[in-house]
């Protein structure tokens, strides 16, 4: 087993130095390293008893020289027994934080304080000094040796019955977020990879350290002695030998998991890097064309101006004339306002609840959207996230106005839209699902692609959708799509949840920006 402790404990450095990214990866790591300090402080306490010379060899493969300098290391059983208790405190502990940051409904912080004060007692009544000073001030002026003995035996069996509960409280929530989120495309395979390695983490633990913590001191008021005990070993040799090939397991899970999120993330990458490559082709060629059209109307404009020479004196023909050359006028002025607002148009976001934008859009739309029900279901307090409410309520008005198309022929009780909002784990989901004709699986892949369109070319250009995505990512979040022929079709729009911390430093760096733009 000595031989797979260097690789968790360099997974656990990886992840310490990727945790600036997620408060999970950062609660995970916290995790591991609570896991391996307690099997190193498990062995070196192993090692300080000939008892388990065996037992530490046969099992852990620990070599004569090793056990020689685990028997001579310069630590005392008071403090390895102190972190064997310490460090199962921090792992149940952090069990049920990372867990609780998976969850659609945020954990309070007064449940957390709650859960977290049976753990902080438990390295405390543990404690071998505490032990002590405790027997020696109560017995035998207050309580009996046995009456000591009786409280640790109650309070034990009570330890192990809440520590269980930590663990299987914590895989029970985990296991929950990923039925509620494996709806969510973009997500679901990073959710199974993270309940997988985390089930097996809490196996590895269960195996080993679920004994954790003990009294592992026995105390002599007479003979003035303190004595350390022997650790409860499970009873049945095979799970000592199956265990280093179970943790083997466990690193093979978490590491496959980060490989596989590492490679979906780079496929999501290039995915939206060709799309965003399309796009901006796409814009390119607009531009040209706006160009064209701008050089063809001030020719248009010359030549009105001759034939208007040639006509002569005032009449109708002039005034039609001037009116026709009037509204080239204001098309020129139209498109160079458009090229003005493409040059220097720049996303302003601030955090802002989520549903913000939407009431927007709907509120633009409202008379559009009148033969239509929508139904929104927003969560209360709102997820906030960083978003530009403008540029948002575009991508919102989008979907709405390519769902109503879709649900323009259909019967009066399918002409619905449903708009959710949720909060899950570290993301704010929007859902705008319309009951239209839906989208055939083939055209699924296609639809962000800049100028594709099922529909006729000289009603729609294709550009909505392209300029959606072109949206959401400059929000730093992600866009999906499902659908069914004849049911309907579903958005969802992942954006990076901005918590009420984040939030207050976000708007005084905002409000210093502002104030620094002003000086300027």
């Amino acid at each position: 087993m000595l031989l797979f402790l260097p690789f968790l404990f360099l997974l656990t450095a990886f992840l310490f130095s990727v945790s600036k990214k997620s408060k999970s990866i950062r609660y995970l790591a916290i995790l591991l390293f609570a896991f391996l300090a307690d099997i190193l402080a498990f062995m070196l306490y192993l090692g300080r008893d000939n008892y388990y010379y065996n037992v530490i060899q046969n099992y852990f493969g620990v070599s004569r020289r090793l056990w020689d300098y685990f028997a001579l290391a310069p630590f005392s059983q008071d403090w390895i027994i102190r972190i064997i208790n310490f460090s199962s405190m921090m792992f149940l502990y952090f069990c049920v934080v990372f867990s609780g940051s998976f969850s659609p409904k945020k954990i309070s912080g007064k449940l957390l304080a709650a859960l977290a004060m049976p753990l902080i007692l438990q390295p405390v009544l543990y404690d071998p000094d505490f032990y002590q000073w405790a027997y020696l001030v109560l017995y035998p002026n207050y309580v009996s040796a046995d009456a000591i003995d009786l409280f640790y035996g109650v309070l034990s069996q009570a330890t192990h019955a809440v520590n269980a509960f930590y663990l299987v409280f914590s895989a029970a929530i985990l296991c929950y977020s990923y039925l509620k989120l494996k709806q969510i495309k973009l997500i679901k395979h990073y959710m199974f990879l993270i309940v997988a390695s985390f089930l097996s983490i809490i196996i590895n633990y269960s195996l080993l350290l679920l004994w954790a913590p003990a009294l592992l001191v026995k105390v002599s008021k007479i003979a003035h002695f303190t004595d350390y005990l022997t650790v409860s070993l499970l009873s049945s040799p095979l799970i000592y030998h199956l265990f280093p090939y179970v943790l083997l397991c466990t690193l093979a899970v978490i590491t496959f998991g980060i490989c596989r999120y590492a490679a979906y993330q780079q496929h999501v990458t290039t995915i939206n890097k060709s799309i965003s490559k399309e796009i901006n082709a796409a814009t390119i060629a607009t531009s040209v064309f706006s160009h064209y059209i701008k050089n063809q109307i001030i020719s248009i404009m010359a030549q009105l101006d001759d034939v208007k020479d040639a006509v002569g004196g005032p009449g109708e023909e002039a005034e039609a004339l001037t009116d026709i050359s009037g509204d080239c006028r204001k098309i020129l002025k139209h498109i160079d306002q458009m090229h003005v607002l493409v040059e220097n148009d720049r996303l302003c976001l601030k955090p802002l609840a989520v549903d913000v934008p939407i009431r927007k859009a709907l509120s633009d739309t409202a008379d559009y959207l009148k033969p239509f029900v929508v139904h929104l279901e927003i969560p209360s307090p709102c997820p906030k996230a960083m978003i530009d409410a403008d540029y948002f309520s575009q991508v919102i008005i989008n979907l709405l106005t390519n769902g109503a198309e879709a649900m323009f022929s259909a019967p009066a009780e399918r002409k619905r839209f449903d708009i959710t909002v949720e909060s899950h784990s570290h993301w704010s989901v929007i859902t705008v699902r319309d009951y239209g004709t839906g989208i055939a699986k083939e055209h699924l892949g296609k639809i962000f692609t800049p100028y594709y369109s099922t529909k006729n070319a000289s009603k729609n250009w294709g550009i909505g959708l392209s300029l959606c995505h072109k949206i959401i990512m400059a929000h730093s979040g992600r866009i999906s799509v499902s659908s069914t022929p004849g049911e309907g079709t579903a958005f969802t729009i992942l954006l990076p949840a901005v918590s009420e911390r984040e939030s207050l430093f976000a708007k005084s760096d905002f409000r210093k920006a502002e104030k620094f733009l002003r000086a300027k």
